[in-house]
C-alpha cells in the first residue's frame, strides 16, 4: 500500500498550479492539508492525522524547491498582435471545405490580411479579418455554424529556430496566462510561431504577461 507521502505527492502532481505554488513556497500548508486529508484517507482506507498530511506536504515542497527550475529561453523572441479579427466554426463537411477553399482567394496577404484554417475531425474553424466576415458567412450560409467570436485578437510569440524542441514553451506561457485569469480561446502553432487567440479586452494584459515571461521577469 502506498505511504501517506506517496499519496500526497501524487495528489499534488495532479494539480499543476498547486505543485507550482508549493515549489514557490507560497501556500498555507495547513489549509492544503485540510483539503487533501479526506482524499488521503480514502486512498489509505484508514484515519490519517492532519499533521501527517501537512508534514508530507512540507517535505514534498522542500523536494520541489531543490529541483532546478529550467525555464525555457525566449532569446530574440518577438511578440506580435493582430486585431480586428473574427472566428467562425462550422461542421466539417465537404461543401464547407470547398467554400473555405474558395474563400482563400479573397485574402490579400500582401496587404496584411490574415487567414488561418483549422481542420478538426468534426469541425472547421476559420479566423480572418472582420472585413471578410459577411463574405464568409454567405459562402457558408447552408452549413451548420457551431460558434462565432466577433471580438478576436491574436497574440503571437516568435520562437528562435535554435530553441525549437526545448521543453516548456507552451507550459510557461499558458501557465502565466492562466494564473492571471486570461481566457485562451484557441492556440495555433507553426514551426517558429505560437499564437494565442484572445478576446480583444484581454490583449493589453496578456501582452504584458507574455512580455514578462519572454523577458524572464
Amino acid at each position: 500500500m502506498a505511504s501517506i507521502a506517496q499519496i500526497v505527492e501524487e495528489l499534488v502532481l495532479q494539480q499543476p498550479f498547486l505543485a507550482d505554488a508549493l515549489q514557490r513556497g507560497i501556500v498555507n500548508y495547513g489549509a492544503v492539508a485540510e483539503e487533501l486529508l479526506p482524499r488521503v484517507q480514502r486512498e489509505t482506507k484508514r484515519l490519517v492525522k492532519h499533521a501527517a498530511v501537512m508534514m508530507a506536504l512540507r517535505r514534498f515542497s522542500e523536494k520541489l524547491e531543490q529541483q532546478e527550475l529550467k525555464a525555457p529561453r525566449f532569446d530574440r523572441s518577438d511578440i506580435t498582435i493582430k486585431s480586428n479579427l473574427f472566428e467562425l466554426t462550422v461542421a466539417n463537411t465537404k461543401t464547407a471545405f470547398d467554400a473555405v477553399h474558395s474563400f482563400r482567394d479573397k485574402i490579400r496577404h500582401e496587404q496584411g490580411e490574415f487567414l488561418t484554417v483549422t481542420h478538426g475531425l468534426y469541425e472547421l474553424t476559420i479566423i480572418s479579418n472582420k472585413s471578410h466576415y459577411e463574405d464568409l458567412q454567405h459562402l457558408l450560409k447552408n452549413e451548420t455554424v457551431k460558434n462565432t467570436i466577433a471580438d478576436l485578437s491574436l497574440l503571437t510569440v516568435h520562437i528562435p529556430e535554435d530553441a525549437i524542441g526545448t521543453p516548456g514553451y507552451f507550459y510557461a506561457l499558458t501557465k502565466a496566462l492562466a494564473w492571471e485569469n486570461i481566457t485562451v480561446l484557441e492556440i495555433v502553432s507553426t514551426f517558429t510561431e505560437l499564437t494565442f487567440a484572445l478576446h480583444d479586452k484581454d490583449v493589453p494584459r496578456a501582452y504584458r504577461i507574455v512580455k514578462d515571461v519572454v523577458a524572464g521577469e
